[in-house]
This record gives C-alpha cells, sequence and structure tokens, in this order.
C-alpha cells in the first residue's frame, strides 16, 4: 500500500483476537510528525477495524510518508483491502497467514 506495509505474524495464543502494532520510523520526520502519523493510522486502523476478521494473527502496521499526506478516507480504504487480503490469505491455507 502507498501509505503503509503490513507485516503479518501468527499468534496461536489467542487465537479468537488479532494484535495490531503501530511502526513510525524516525525517517518520516521529527516526533510531532510521526506523532501525527501515529494518530492518523489508529483513527483509521480504528475506522476499518470491522473489515479484520481474522484471528490469530499479529499485525504491525509500518507508516510510510504518505500516511501524512493521504486523504483520511483512502487511508482508511487501504486498510480494509489489506485486512481483506489477510483474509483471503488465512481462508485459502486454512490458517494464519505469514508473510
Amino acid at each position: 500500500m502507498p501509505a503503509f506495509v503490513v507485516q503479518i505474524g501468527r499468534r496461536p495464543e489467542a487465537p479468537e483476537r488479532a494484535g495490531i502494532g503501530l511502526t513510525v520510523t524516525k525517517k518520516l520526520g521529527g516526533a510531532v510528525v510521526r506523532n501525527r502519523i501515529r494518530r492518523r493510522l489508529r483513527a483509521a486502523v480504528r475506522a476499518a477495524a470491522d473489515a479484520l476478521r481474522t484471528g490469530g494473527v499479529d499485525l504491525v502496521i509500518v507508516a510510510r510518508q504518505a500516511a501524512l499526506t493521504c486523504p483520511f478516507d483512502q487511508l482508511v480504504g487501504q486498510l480494509r483491502e489489506a485486512f481483506a487480503r489477510i483474509r483471503r490469505g488465512s481462508a485459502r491455507t486454512g490458517s494464519s497467514a505469514s508473510s
């Protein structure tokens, strides 16, 4: 996705839940910029959470520079698309995706 990368790992100890973490590196800017990106991504994850119906995985969302300037509805749309891909991958393999 243009605004972020999603890394996926299995979470066998809690198969009914998905864990989500955010990473915003110093390459993207100072503390004010990084915090703004983090707040935008948190809000977008809350808005797109209904699209993530896969449990038993840990997701790490690694922000890119576009996460700062991307319109919020596009950010939510990108997250929904990423979550749909994760669901399709989980359904196809019969277990959690681990890419």
